[in-house]
């Protein structure tokens, strides 16, 4: 590996450990709080698209955390000063542009597709999440409709009809449309 990947992946693990590791001063410090709206969403959004399995899956992971640990303060922090709607851009680019762009892009590895799988059911796995994705996008009228193309991709893998749909490349010998019910 060259160095520069090396330092990206160090970097990435470094931000995911003191992210993983903030304790509630730190989570609600507020030039922490916006130096994640500044600099750590946008290396993000940079990161969340890389073709390195490595890179992708820590800036999932970082993903992961920024809503699991810090949702509630940086959502506060939204609500009170409406200016900084950065994070909630993020978190819209991210769905749309990361997670659906892989599911469906025929370009997409199987890893990528599958690691965003596994993120997926973490995010699913909290209701408040989901609800939270409905609420902010598909019912707001100048919003994606992140809600619904997540539910209709995942319900054609979940059919087995990912492959065809979805844009998956087949292995070969085999005929996505034989493989249908």
């Amino acid at each position: 590996r060259s160095h520069e990947l090396r330092s990206k992946v160090l970097s990435l693990q470094l931000l995911l450990s003191i992210l993983q590791n903030a304790g509630p001063i730190f989570k609600t410090n507020e030039m922490f709080i916006n130096a994640i709206k500044q600099y750590l969403c946008v290396a993000l959004s940079k990161n969340g698209v890389s073709s390195v399995p490595e890179v992708f899956e820590l800036s999932l992971s970082i993903f992961l955390t920024l809503l699991s640990h810090f949702k509630t303060h940086l959502k506060m922090q939204i609500e009170a000063d409406v200016s900084h709607c950065h994070v909630e851009f993020v978190l819209q680019v991210f769905f749309k542009e990361i997670f659906l762009y892989i599911l469906e892009t025929s370009t997409s590895s199987y890893e990528h597709k599958w690691m965003v799988i596994q993120t997926l059911t973490r995010i699913c796995a909290d209701a408040q999440s989901v609800v939270d994705i409905y609420v902010n996008y598909d019912c707001d009228l100048n919003a994606a409709n992140i809600f619904e193309r997540l539910v209709n991709d995942l319900s054609k893998i979940a059919q087995g009809r990912a492959g065809h749909e979805l844009g998956h490349n087949a292995p070969a010998g085999t005929d996505p449309e034989k493989e249908r019910p």
